[in-house]
C-alpha cells in the first residue's frame, strides 16, 4: 500500500517527491509459514467411501464429506444454506458464502451433480434445515462425527480435507 501511495504522489519527471523515503527498504519481512498439505490420497478417499458408520454422526459426517468431494469442495455452510431441494439434478449453482462479498462475481459457483451425489442430496436436502437451527449447530454435529471417523480410520477427514482432496 505504501508503494502505491508513493507511486501516485511522487513524480520524478518534475522532480516532485512529497514521500521521499520508503521505510520498508531496509525491513526484512518474516518468511511465509509453510502450511500442512490437506489433500488425501485416492486410497484414503476409498477408505472413507467404504467406511461403515456405527452411529448417526458418523453417517452424517461421512455423507457430507463425500458430498463435498463429489461437488468440487462445497463447504458445510453452503450445503446448509443452499441445498434445500432434494430433486435438484444436472447442475447446482450457489454463491460461496466465504467469498461472495469479496468477489465481483459474488462468488457464484456452478457444479455438475454427479450420480454419486444424488442419493446423498435426496437423503439430506431439506432435512438438514429442519433438524438443525443453524449452520453452526450443523457443523457441531459434523465435527462430532469426523472425530469418531478420524479415530477409527487413523487419519483426519473433514470438509476442508474433502475440498483439498478434490483440487
Amino acid at each position: 500500500l505504501f508503494g502505491i501511495v508513493r507511486k501516485k504522489y511522487n513524480d520524478p519527471l518534475i522532480d516532485h517527491f512529497p514521500i521521499p523515503h520508503n521505510p520498508f527498504d531496509y525491513y526484512d519481512f518474516p518468511a511465509e509459514t509453510i502450511r500442512k498439505k490437506r489433500n488425501l490420497t485416492v486410497d484414503k478417499i476409498k477408505r472413507i467411501q467404504e467406511f461403515k458408520p456405527s452411529c448417526f454422526w458418523e453417517d452424517l459426517s461421512k455423507d457430507m464429506f463425500l458430498l463435498s468431494f463429489y461437488m468440487c469442495g462445497i463447504n458445510s455452510k453452503d450445503i446448509y444454506v443452499y441445498l434445500t431441494d432434494p430433486n435438484v439434478r444436472g447442475s447446482f449453482e450457489y454463491a460461496r458464502s466465504k467469498v461472495k462479498s469479496h468477489r465481483k462475481d459474488g462468488g457464484v459457483t456452478n457444479v455438475l451433480i454427479v450420480d454419486e451425489a444424488i442419493e446423498i442430496i435426496e437423503k439430506y436436502a431439506g432435512y438438514l434445515q429442519q433438524r438443525y437451527v443453524s449452520n453452526l449447530s450443523f457443523n457441531q454435529a459434523l465435527w462430532k462425527g469426523w472425530r469418531l471417523i478420524s479415530d477409527k480410520l487413523g487419519f483426519k477427514c473433514t470438509m476442508y480435507y474433502a475440498r483439498h482432496a478434490f483440487s
